[in-house]
Order: C-alpha cells, then structure tokens, then sequence
C-alpha cells in the first residue's frame, strides 16, 4: 500500500490515528499521535494500515495535538476545512 503525507493511518502505537507528516527513504514514515500532542513517532510502513475517516473525524484528530502543531502544520487543517466545506 502506497501512502503520502497527509494519510491518516492506524498503529498498535496510538489509541488513535495518526498522520503522516514525512515518508523517509527506508520505508519508515513520522507519525504525530494524540498521545504525544502530535510530536512525532517513527513508524514502518509495514506496521500500519490506511484509516478510512470522515473529514470531522481528521479534524477532530488534529485539534486534540498541541497548540504548536497549528503553526508547523497548518496545511493539513486547511486541507481538511476545505474539504468540509465543499
């Protein structure tokens, strides 16, 4: 399975999905969770599976990270408020 910054993935890492904020070349993906305020968490890409979500449900993901994740992450929420609203 192909995945891309942005997904939303499932992992026995977290309670909840995370996103896929960088693919690194050994196959490894960063991951921010909610458990870590959405800091981020190396993952293999073979330990994890897509998340089919709804927009509210990303959004609502996103808006349980820190307030610092806004700043370095704000295309991920526009992203997703576009979405919602078309």
């Amino acid at each position: 399975m192909t995945f891309i910054k942005g997904d939303f993935i499932i992992s026995d890492k977290s309670e909840y999905p995370g996103i896929i904020i960088e693919k690194g070349e050994d196959g490894n993906i960063l991951v921010s969770i909610v458990e870590y305020k959405g800091d981020y968490i190396w993952l293999s890409i073979v330990d994890v599976k897509k998340a089919e979500l709804k927009t509210e449900e990303k959004l609502s993901i996103l808006a349980k990270f820190g307030d610092w994740f806004y700043e370095m992450h704000r295309e991920f929420y526009q992203e997703l408020i576009i979405d919602a609203l078309i």
